[in-house]
């Protein structure tokens, strides 16, 4: 009986010290070197714009036009690729890619040019297929966050 309840409790907190595992200082964004930015963005998807114009106010820093620091989004770039299948050919898995290519011009001289890139796998319910789709909204939204993130956390290092 002691011994069922220290496995259940072993477990237990094996789960749970795992689920919100992370490298430090992975989620931390440094501050940026310029409080102005102009954001070119005309082919990146609008979503992931979003989600970049929104952490940029959180920051302090204004978007303008007419300023010295430029950041020029590429175009979005997602990928699936079916990785399971069931027994009668369903979709099981897929793996789901999207890049962001950026490029970071000051005074009219490319400074940076770079991609943020993630990567994440998604395991079908074939018997819940509604719900696998909103957690499938869910893991791009989260995709489009953390691509943000890297391309914040590349502009933190430029030198102004």
């Amino acid at each position: 009986m002691k011994r069922r309840a220290f496995l259940s409790l072993l477990g237990a907190v094996t789960v749970s010290g795992c689920s919100g595992w992370h490298l430090r200082g992975m989620n931390e964004t440094r501050a940026l070197p310029f409080k102005r930015l102009a954001v070119d963005e005309t082919i990146a998807e609008p979503a992931l714009v979003q989600r970049l114009l929104d952490q940029l106010t959180q920051l302090g820093v204004a978007v303008d036009s007419t300023v010295d620091w430029r950041l020029r989004l590429g175009e979005t770039r997602w990928h699936v690729s079916r990785t399971a299948y069931t027994l009668t050919g369903d979709t099981a898995a897929e793996a789901l890619s999207l890049k962001q290519p950026f490029e970071v011009w000051y005074n009219g001289t490319l400074v940076l040019r770079d991609e943020a890139v993630v990567y994440r796998d998604h395991r079908i319910d074939t018997n819940a297929l509604a719900a696998a789709e909103t957690e499938r909204r869910d893991l791009q939204d989260a995709m489009r966050r953390e691509a943000v993130n890297q391309i914040l956390r590349q502009l933190s290092y430029l030198k102004p």
